[in-house]
C-alpha cells in the first residue's frame, strides 16, 4: 500500500520528529508554511502544495530541487490541504498520515479532521500523528500502539455511533451505542500498549494524548 505523509502549518513539530516520521512513507506533500518545517528538519520534499501565503520565506521553493511545486490561488473552493488530498489520491495513494494538523485555528483543526472522515468514506486509511496527539478514525475496528497512561478519547463522528467495544483501556465499552454530546468516552485510560477498538454501525475518532 502507497503511503503519503502530508504535513501543514497548523502547529510545529521538532526537526527530530519531522524526520524520523517522514522517513517512513513513500511520498513527502509539504502544504503552505508546514514546507518550511521538512526543509528546516532536511526532510526531502516530495510535492510542494498551497497558495504560500503562510511560507514566511517563498524563496524556499528555489531551493527545494527534488519537489514538484503546484502554485494554488489564494481565492478558491477548496483548503490547501483538500487539494493536497486530491493530488495524492490521482497518484493512487491510498493510506494517508498528516502532521502539523492540530494546532492554530480552530476551524482548521476542525476541518482538518473532517477530512479524515471523509477519507474513511472513501476506503483510505488515514489518521493525524502529532508529537503529543494522535487522531485515528474508523467505521470497522483498528489496533493503535500506544504507552500504558495514554488518554483516550471516543468520539462519535455522527450523532450516534452503535456497537463500540474496546480492549486495552482502564474502563471497557462492550457494544456500547456513543452518543453525540456524551463525555462518557472521554479521557479513558491505556493499561496495554495495544489498544483495540471495533465499530458495528457509525464513524469514530480515536483521539490518543500521549504522555
Amino acid at each position: 500500500m502507497k503511503t503519503v505523509l502530508i504535513v501543514g502549518n497548523g502547529g510545529r513539530n521538532t526537526k527530530e520528529f519531522l524526520r524520523a516520521l517522514a522517513s517512513k512513507f513513500d511520498l513527502v506533500v509539504g502544504v503552505d508554511g508546514g514546507i518550511e518545517s521538512l526543509y528546516n528538519a532536511k526532510v526531502t520534499i516530495n510535492a510542494a502544495i498551497g497558495d504560500f501565503d503562510s511560507l514566511r520565506d517563498k524563496s524556499m521553493l528555489n531551493k527545494l530541487e527534488a519537489a514538484e511545486i503546484i502554485t494554488l490561488l489564494e481565492e478558491k473552493d477548496f483548503s490547501d490541504s483538500e487539494l493536497a488530498i486530491e493530488y495524492a489520491l490521482k497518484k493512487g495513494f491510498a493510506s494517508f498520515t498528516f502532521s502539523q494538523m492540530l494546532g492554530g485555528r480552530a476551524d482548521h483543526l476542525l476541518f482538518n479532521i473532517s477530512l479524515l472522515i471523509r477519507l474513511e468514506k472513501l476506503g483510505k486509511q488515514a489518521k493525524i500523528i502529532e508529537e503529543s496527539q494522535e487522531v485515528y478514525v474508523t467505521r470497522t475496528s483498528i489496533k493503535i500502539n500506544v504507552q500504558k497512561g495514554d488518554l483516550i478519547s471516543l468520539f462519535p463522528a455522527y450523532i450516534n455511533v452503535a456497537g463500540v467495544s474496546t480492549k486495552g483501556l482502564k474502563y471497557p465499552l462492550k457494544g456500547k451505542t456513543l452518543r453525540f454530546g456524551s463525555t462518557l468516552p472521554l479521557s479513558n485510560i491505556a493499561i496495554k500498549e495495544k489498544v483495540e477498538i471495533s465499530v458495528k454501525r457509525g464513524i469514530l475518532l480515536i483521539l490518543v494524548e500521549k504522555l
